[in-house]
């Protein structure tokens, strides 16, 4: 049976595939300029001139680069100092010294740096800080500013860095206080020449706030100490042995000055005591004088001087046998004798006094005795 004629529908639905023989338009255009910039390439680097071109087409595109993008703050260094110095605080801001050396520190970050220097004022109240001292920055954070002279009272000093973009922030203040007079002693209680009866005295008085006050009593050894309050004031306790106690209070002040004053307390047992002065305490055996004088005060036990009481005087000197006189005390309840004095030789002598009543034995206190010194 013969095969009909195909449908007319199925020859639609089926095509014939087209194929081609070349590459598309684009692709060939591209490969073509690929050729000729390889045959370019070669060519320059035969010649030596591919090096320069590509050398040129990099700075060019670097230009345009840096003009796009903005500088960057870390390529320039800075001229600027970063924080100011430090100057040390004194522990003690009073001083008697005339000068003083003021010792600091710099950041480390220009530490050994030539271009700076650390400049040092002084600060007074309603004026602009007046530049004082400048020195290099040295190896380490550390400096010393050596002898700078102060003047009497409060002295403000700052310092700053220097360096090629100007000063830096101004240091905190330190200030040292200039003082060089010493501080005097004024006692409230008791009186020079008290008498009194317990064992020990309280002393009370004023001086330089801040002081320290040592008191030393005579023959006893006797100590004590007390610091001033911040008005002056001090009080201390000094224990006391029978008869006369001289009482030396030395104030040493912030600054370092001292001051002092001698005490005298008489401590009574209920016996008169005696003190004794003689004139001069020193004389010279090739020219002596023609007497010595002897003076003894005499007080009752109960205090205020005792009249009418005996007193006993020693005197012994080098090259002259002791003697003695007894004389009667006044109504201020002093004895005296004029010793005269012939034939002493160099040496040490001593002079004594005892005092005695109707109603009590003889008294010798340690205060009546003096040290006489021969010299040539």
């Amino acid at each position: 049976m013969r095969a009909g004629a195909p449908l007319p529908d199925r020859l639609i639905r089926h095509r014939p595939i087209r194929r081609t023989t070349g590459l598309p338009l684009p692709a060939s255009l591209l490969l073509v300029v690929a050729i000729l910039v390889l045959g370019g390439a070669v060519l320059l680097a035969g010649t030596g001139a591919l090096g320069r071109t590509v050398a040129g087409f990099g700075a060019a595109f670097s230009g345009v680069i840096e003009r796009l993008a903005p500088p960057s703050a870390s390529a320039q260094p800075s001229e600027f100092v970063t924080g100011a110095p430090t100057l040390t605080a004194p522990a003690n801001p009073f001083t008697n010294r005339p000068a003083i050396d003021i010792v600091g520190t710099v950041p480390l970050t220009i530490v050994g740096n030539g271009q700076y220097t650390v400049r040092l004022y002084l600060v007074q109240k309603g004026q602009a800080p007046a530049l004082l001292r400048e020195i290099p920055v040295g190896a380490t954070p550390s400096f010393v500013i050596p002898a700078v002279a102060l003047s009497p009272g409060q002295n403000d000093f700052t310092a700053t860095i220097h360096g090629p973009g100007g000063d830096s922030d101004q240091s905190p203040v330190v200030s040292y206080i200039l003082d060089t007079a010493p501080p005097t002693i004024n006692i409230s209680s008791p009186k020079s020449g008290a008498v009194v009866s317990a064992a020990s005295v309280a002393i009370a008085g004023k001086t330089k706030a801040g002081s320290t006050i040592s008191a030393h009593a005579d023959p006893s050894g006797a100590s004590g100490t007390a610091i001033a309050a911040s008005d002056g004031t001090f009080q201390l306790t000094m224990q006391l042995i029978p008869g006369a106690n001289a009482i030396t209070l030395r104030a040493t002040d912030p600054a370092g000055n001292i001051g002092s004053i001698t005490l005298n307390v008489q401590r009574s047992t209920g016996q008169p005591l005696i003190s004794l002065t003689a004139a001069p305490t020193r004389l010279s055996a090739a020219k002596p004088p023609a007497q010595i004088l002897l003076t003894a005060k005499v007080t009752a036990g109960a205090g205020g001087p005792l009249a009418g009481a005996t007193v006993t005087f020693s005197l012994l000197l080098p090259g002259i046998a002791p003697v003695t006189q007894e004389a009667q005390t006044d109504s201020t309840g002093t004895a005296v004798w004029p010793v005269p004095i012939a034939g002493a030789t160099q040496g040490t002598g001593t002079a004594t006094a005892c005092v005695q009543t109707s109603t009590t034995p003889p008294v010798c206190s340690p205060g009546a005795r003096a040290a006489i010194v021969v010299g040539p």
